[in-house]
């Protein structure tokens, strides 16, 4: 009995921000410097870190010009995914006020999102998958800024309170890191390769997973 309760303590304090053990936050660093390494575990990375935040979904992302986004690693489903890279990605106002603004602040729902709620975008794609909070982080500068989100549905309490954006802050220097880390051994594998493939997931410093979404204009 005592051994199940010191289990539903330590889930507790994985759940709940403002009991995150150093041991809980040395997990998910390591977890993201695992993925630069091995580009295959971005997405159980940034899952644990949307764990750790209570979130329902994640995304760490980039844009391909004014006309393309690409994911590096997101827990949406399928039909999310889709839906966005088709259509929603060019309504989406939030993610191009991080692109636009401060690398490394931690931005809000509050800010981003609640003034336009009248939106096709908010309406149509955000509500109905239940995204009604988020922080949302610009990880890197020009000329690909990385975009990192968690989201969660609509609680009594607002999603960004001071433990979850200081865990969120918290982790944005490791993510950045990571980012430079896996940029640096793409340079070196497309050096070192005689045929290097851009879309060789298998390789060091490879995206692995990519959604386009492609301009709809003439």
């Amino acid at each position: 009995m005592e051994g199940e309760d010191a289990d539903a303590r330590v889930g507790q304090r994985i759940m709940d921000p403002a009991m995150v053990t150093v041991e809980d936050f040395s997990r998910l660093v390591s977890g993201i410097y695992a993925a630069a390494v091995t580009p295959q575990r971005w997405e159980s990375a940034v899952a644990d870190i949307q764990r750790a935040l209570d979130g329902n979904t994640s995304a760490l992302l980039i844009p391909e010009g004014p006309a393309a986004r690409r994911y590096l690693a997101t827990t949406l489903n399928i039909d999310a995914r889709d839906s966005y890279a088709e259509y929603y990605c060019h309504l989406d106002y939030a993610i191009a006020a991080v692109d636009a603004g401060p690398v490394g602040a931690v931005r809000t729902w509050t800010e981003l999102v609640e003034p336009k709620k009248n939106s096709e975008f908010y309406a149509d794609w955000l509500r109905p998958r239940d995204f009604k909070d988020a922080l949302l982080v610009r990880l890197s500068g020009e000329p690909i800024p990385c975009t990192f989100i968690v989201g969660a549905p609509k609680r009594s309490e607002s999603f960004d309170t001071p433990e979850r954006v200081k865990l969120m802050s918290g982790l944005v220097p490791h993510l950045q890191q990571a980012l430079r880390t896996q940029e640096k051994l793409a340079a070196l594998y497309m050096r070192l390769s005689p045929n290097p493939s851009p879309f060789d997931t298998g390789s060091p410093g490879k995206w692995v997973r990519q959604a386009n979404c492609r301009s709809n204009a003439p």
